[in-house]
């Protein structure tokens, strides 16, 4: 369903000129009491314009986009779960104190706050990517393979001849580098994937299963073996989707696509100018 975000919506009136700003209808209309305090549509305005206005209008359009295309149902609870146990994995006694640094109140504000946002967007970017698949594959060309990163050539070229010879690349990797992030486990690799331009290549070029013949020597003076295992997109798209999923150009390009799409339009000039001269100036619809 096609809407238009009328974005600072506590009530905001425009005249029709190209230059305009924004007006609140009814400034004085209490928001929040606090004690004694009364705070009105025109405090929460004005606080607004003060800040950062371009993030917080970006991620005011982005939330009501994620509600609009996502609902929150048991699918997308679950996700957040599993995020939510993956990170208490990761800091374990420090999980706690981690969300009170983030500003989270606690596990059920981070949950809401945080991860269940996530699994909404996790979800808008799988059906974008099925969507654009032919788009997304040729941009990125993510492929299936194997990594093995050596500090000296004589060990690569060791394990390569064993490879050759019918040795396992994960088993040996495992058995002969120090490395943590390339050690001959089986991943999902792309345009965007933190590794050496040289393998960029190797994989882009790669259209069926290989194994590099010759030690790959890179200009940061680490030597690698390369094992495509599976070329093809289509053969992996479950781990295509996860791994690209998290890539943030992609996402960017997902973002822009639903704002053009949602009808995103900003009525203030000074909103307008903060968003167009900031980093976020791609979301705004040409004019």
């Amino acid at each position: 369903m096609k809407k238009v975000l009328i974005l600072l919506s506590l009530g905001l009136f425009l005249a029709g000129c190209s230059d305009a700003s924004a007006k609140l209808s009814a400034p004085n209309t209490m928001v929040l009491e606090i004690g004694d305090t009364v705070i009105t549509q025109e405090q929460v305005y004005q606080y607004l314009l003060a800040g950062d206005t371009s993030i917080v209008i970006i991620n005011m359009a982005k939330n009501v986009i994620r509600n609009d295309q996502v609902e929150i149902t048991d699918e997308v609870r679950e996700l957040a779960a599993v995020d939510l146990q993956l990170m208490k994995d990761i800091l374990k006694e420090d999980f706690n104190r981690g969300l009170k640094q983030l500003g989270f109140a606690s596990e059920d504000d981070y949950v809401e706050r945080a991860l269940i946002p996530l699994a909404q967007q996790n979800v808008m970017m799988k059906k974008y990517i099925e969507d654009n698949l032919e788009f997304v594959t040729a941009a990125y060309f993510p492929r299936r393979a194997r990594i093995i990163e050596f500090a000296i050539e004589a060990d690569a070229k060791e394990v390569l001849d064993a490879i050759k010879a019918g040795g396992s690349t994960e088993e040996l990797g495992k058995a002969n580098t120090t490395s943590l992030d390339f050690f001959g486990q089986l991943a999902t690799y792309h345009r965007d994937s933190t590794i050496p331009t040289t393998l960029k290549t190797i994989l882009k070029d790669a259209t069926a299963p290989l194994l590099t013949q010759e030690v790959i020597k890179d200009t940061n003076g680490k030597f690698y073996i390369v094992e495509v295992i599976e070329a093809v997109p289509s053969r992996f798209q479950e781990e295509m989707i996860k791994s690209l999923s998290a890539v943030s150009t992609l996402i960017d390009t997902m973002w822009v696509a639903e704002f053009k799409t949602a009808g995103f339009a900003i009525y203030d000039i000074n909103a307008y100018n903060a968003i167009k001269n900031g980093n976020l100036s791609k979301f705004l619809p040409s004019r």
